[in-house]
């Protein structure tokens, strides 16, 4: 999993052969781990965004005794950012997810890590519990590397200019649920 991770990290699009070779393992032995590519590559993915500064933005947003919008913003400035760095590894994993994954009816097929974090974020904002699912829908759409490419492929923007788009949108988002409850 690590020698795809390399690969994945580095913009590649590798074959169990790329991988097998990079990890000086045998063909035989990546099938032994993971039934296919797709698989070995979805968790490669799930590793490197578990490595990624979202994490620590949730710590140190906590520990700095933020305000919860302030928190917030910072959380959801991580995972856009986060976003924006592995768009390579992004666009490689929409193309493998793009169909729907079986999951219960009506529940989400993909998205829990991310979810999570946006849960966690909105912690302390005072929200109903219909304004708390809404803000979360919205914060959903606006950060992750969906909006992205959005971002790169309709609008045409790169770098720090789709970041500081994506947060200009979260945080006018965040600042409507936040007001329309005050």
């Amino acid at each position: 999993m690590a020698a795809a991770q390399r690969l994945l990290e580095r913009g590649e699009d590798p074959s169990v052969d790329d991988v097998a070779r990079a990890a000086e393992v045998s063909r035989r032995t990546i099938y032994l781990h993971f039934p296919t590519l797709d698989q070995l590559l979805l968790d490669a993915t799930a590793g490197l965004e578990a490595s990624g500064g979202v994490e620590e933005a949730m710590r140190s947003a906590a520990d700095d005794g933020l305000p919860a919008l302030e928190r917030t913003m910072t959380v959801v400035e991580a995972v856009i950012r986060q976003s924006a760095e592995t768009l390579p590894l992004g666009r490689r994993i929409l193309r493998l997810t793009a169909e729907p994954a079986a999951a219960p009816s009506g529940a989400p097929s993909r998205g829990f890590r991310r979810m999570g974090w946006l849960e966690s974020a909105i912690g302390p904002l005072r929200l109903s519990d219909a304004g708390r699912d809404r803000l979360l829908a919205a914060l959903a759409a606006l950060c992750g590397w969906e909006t992205m490419l959005v971002l790169e492929d309709v609008r045409g923007l790169r770098g720090e200019d789709a970041v500081q788009v994506a947060l200009w949108a979260a945080r006018l988002v965040v600042e409507g649920s936040t007001a329309a409850t005050g």
